[in-house]
């Protein structure tokens, strides 16, 4: 945010090309033109090669107006020579730091010639230096006069307000003086409501009639004042809760201050820790509370506190009181950031990849076309980056290199390509039984509530904006100060999948009517091994349904079953070289039972034979499967859909590996349960799966194949579900439980099948060693 003072803005008058007349001591009392009788006709307006008519010297008696009654002078034609003066035409554009200061600050003129004379309105309020420099402001508004050779040129208004100011002791500095910033340039905007083009509301429950409010995620707030001297002081930031607890819909739920925000003085940041800012039992939003600070430092002269909003929603911020003594403060109202003109160059390309938690972009790549920047010119602190549309938050920089066209950092001192990698900042936080994941920016999937289905978020971008007080070169052109550079062009491609890149294209296969869009992991090195291999199906959840197949291996992280982690399970010294990998995608969801709408586990699948033809054929195709070694597995909606074709061909796979799996126990027969007795099943699911609760699906079921005599099914039950792919632990929705057989960290059992308790405790061996759940599945076949 560029600091008033430090450019010049052009702001007024821009005098008429016509001539200017020779003042008098009082501004008011210049003499007007002649005024032509209607009747006249008007002199036509000379082209620039003609000479202007001059207008009378001060020392000339003016000519009086005419009465209507009385004939008007004569005009010249234009082929009278005009009469000659020593005044000639004057045009000057004014220039000035700033337009709005508070008492005693400094303004700076200028004019765009040399040599003029400045002039105040009224000189109780101000003074002026023969060089243009406004001085001794009092409150009030100034206009300033540009003349040249007795001419006016030009003239400017400055409107100067009273600083708030206290001598000694506690000192109370408003939000609504802040300087306000918000990535999209407006506030609010949620729950179907217009965005504002201010935070400032006015309410008679807060200080001063005013606060600040719909302060997003990105929203920084800038209060800046001085202190007569360096202290150690105190400060009271009241604020006003804004959470609603969405158990109740009608409190406000207590706010965890580092969760949502950070506080820096003077830049550095404040200790948030253990700072909680409590809730209401109404609907509150102006329940402010004070969140004091012990032992900040102030510096003598200037000071900033920044606030910015990390969290989804912030609090509403109503002042900060400084509790010191002995020490006089003055606060400098807010304003706007100077304007800078951003010239766009370049395009933009965001790379999608693999996470736990779904589809994430982490780099995004600008692309200068024929123009080169230097390596040395980089850094993480040359660019502001927002993701745009509907998905869209400020990115956190974390590194600038040179790239390739893939997004891969390059050794190279020169290139036309640049990555700007950013930060993968998830939050998980629960309200009662709903639990929410932000995604800050990096997700760009749309999730639609009437369909139940994820999609490529249509409106996903990019602005990239050069941070001002920097400097970068591309080509020839240096872009620094009042010209900087903006990169907001998608490239023709601007979204490359690099997660699926060593997928097969997307294909189709239709049965009964039913149509599955699928792809598959099929490496070379597999078909060229010489050697049978086994298959591995993955069954995607509800959100993932559609025509897309890359949303279903995006939205649960499937592609880890083709890196090295969990292929290196499948791969024998001299014979096969990994597993072949199916992903198959239901065009609504797997729990459609011909309604279009989840059966809630309590129907078979209209896409049952399908997907047993659409299996059958790609065995057929691929001739080095082993058919002996096919594994099916899925989560949630696709955990359904593993027991439905487990209990509809029990005898077809050699192992299956349900995951949160909706497949309501009480639909289960007992007959149904003694056909399966013989299948090995691994059940993963999470005690605090609130979407399908294990106590109505999958405890019952494993303990009813326990009793049953199964004594190849295991449970990995665990209490929560973590992951660390942002670089440090983030807990998730219980229901996320795939994170962990993705990560490769399901490998314990139910120690009592008659006592089911989370977690698991019990070591799983087979074939007399342990294992987890890839090595237990890779050392299954029917053929045993």
């Amino acid at each position: 945010m560029k600091n008033k003072f430090l450019s010049l803005i052009a702001l007024t008058t821009l005098l008429t090309l016509g001539a200017c007349k020779k003042t008098s001591s009082s501004l008011a009392s210049a003499p007007l033109s002649p005024t032509p009788d209607v009747s006249t006709p008007a002199p036509s307006t000379p082209t620039p090669s003609e000479p202007v008519a001059s207008t009378p010297a001060a020392s000339t008696p003016a000519p009086s107006t005419p009465n209507p009654s009385t004939p008007a002078p004569s005009t010249p034609s234009p082929s009278t020579p005009a009469p000659s003066s020593s005044s000639a035409a004057v045009q000057i554009v004014v220039t000035a730091s700033a337009t709005e200061v508070n008492v005693n600050e400094t303004i700076t003129l200028s004019a765009s010639v040399e040599n003029v004379t400045w002039k105040v309105s009224d000189a109780t309020l101000a003074s002026i230096t023969t060089d243009g420099v406004l001085t001794g402001l009092k409150a009030g508004t100034v206009v300033v006069t540009a003349e040249k050779s007795g001419c006016i040129a030009g003239t400017i208004s400055i409107t100067v307000k009273e600083a708030q100011q206290q001598q000694q002791g506690d000192f109370i500095i408003e939000f609504e003086d802040a300087t306000h910033y918000s990535p999209s340039g407006t506030w609010g905007g949620g729950w179907g409501s217009d965005p504002y083009p201010t935070p400032v509301i006015e309410d008679e429950n807060s200080h001063n009639g005013k606060y600040l409010g719909n302060m997003a995620q990105g929203c920084k707030e800038t209060l800046t004042f001085t202190a007569s001297k360096d202290a150690t002081v105190d400060l009271g930031f009241v604020m006003a809760a804004t959470a609603m607890n969405f158990t109740t819909w009608s409190s406000i739920d207590d706010v965890t201050i580092a969760d949502v925000m950070t506080i820096k003085v003077n830049g550095n940041p404040l200790n948030l820790a253990g700072k909680v800012l409590p809730g209401s039992d109404t609907l509150n939003w102006t329940n402010f509370q004070e969140i004091k600070i012990t032992g900040v430092s102030l510096n003598a002269g200037d000071n900033t506190i920044e606030v910015e909003i990390t969290g989804g929603q912030g609090p509403n911020l109503d002042y900060v009181k400084i509790y010191s003594s002995g020490v006089t403060y003055t606060v400098k109202k807010g304003a706007a950031p100077a304007a800078v003109d951003y010239e766009e160059k370049g395009t933009y390309t965001y790379f999608v990849d693999g996470y736990e938690w779904g589809p994430g972009v982490k780099v995004v790549m600008v692309d200068f076309g024929s123009d080169s920047v230097s390596a040395t010119d980089l850094s993480k602190d040359l660019f502001d980056v927002s993701s745009t549309g509907n998905q869209g938050a400020k990115r956190e920089v974390t590194d600038v290199y040179l790239c390739d066209e893939n997004g891969n950092k390059i050794s190279a001192t020169t290139g036309t390509r640049i990555a700007i990698e950013m930060k993968l900042d998830i939050k998980y936080t629960s309200y009662g039984s709903f639990g929410f994941n932000s995604y800050n920016g990096c997700d760009p999937f749309s999730y639609d509530q009437s369909t139940s289905l994820n999609s490529w978020a249509a409106d996903y971008g990019y602005s990239i904006k050069q941070k001002t007080g920097t400097t970068l070169k591309v080509g020839t052109k240096e872009y620094k100060e009042s010209t900087l550079l903006t990169t907001t062009t998608a490239s023709a491609n601007p979204k490359v999948i690099r997660a699926t890149k060593n997928w097969t294209a997307a294909k189709t296969y239709t049965k009964d009517n039913k149509t599955l869009a699928y792809k598959a992991f099929e490496t070379d090195e597999l078909k060229n091994d010489g050697a049978k291999n086994p298959l591995i199906i993955w069954l995607h959840g509800q959100g993932e349904g559609g025509t897309d197949p890359d949303i279903a291996l995006l939205g649960n992280d499937v592609t880890n079953l083709g890196e090295s982690k969990i292929q290196s399970y499948f791969k024998k010294t001299g014979a096969e070289q990994g597993a072949y990998v199916l992903a198959p995608q239901s065009p609504t969801m797997w729990m459609d039972n011909g309604s279009g709408q989840n059966n809630q586990g309590n129907a078979k699948s209209i896409y049952t034979t399908a997907l047993k033809g659409l299996i059958d054929q790609y065995v057929q195709d691929n001739a080095d499967i082993d058919s002996n070694r096919i594994y099916i597995g899925g989560c949630s909606n696709g955990g359904y859909m593993t027991m439905n074709m487990v209990l509809e061909y029990p005898s077809f796979f050699a192992a299956a590996y349900p995951i949160c799996e909706a497949y309501s126990d009480s639909f289960i027969t007992a007959n149904e349960i003694n056909s399966i007795k013989n299948v090995p099943l691994w059940f993963v699911a999470s005690a605090d799966d609130t979407t399908v609760k294990p106590d109505n699906f999958v405890k019952p079921t494993y303990k009813r194949l326990k009793d049953a005599g199964n004594s190849d099914v295991h449970f990995s039950f665990f209490e929560h579900v973590y992951g660390e792919d942002t670089g440090s632990q983030v807990q998730y929705m219980g229901h996320w439980s795939w994170i962990y057989a993705f990560e490769d960290k399901v490998n314990k059992d139910q120690a009592d099948s008659a006592n089911i308790s989370a977690p698991s405790t019990q070591s799983v061996t087979y074939g007399g060693k342990s294992v987890g759940l890839w090595d237990w599945l890779a050392a299954h076949s029917l053929s045993d």
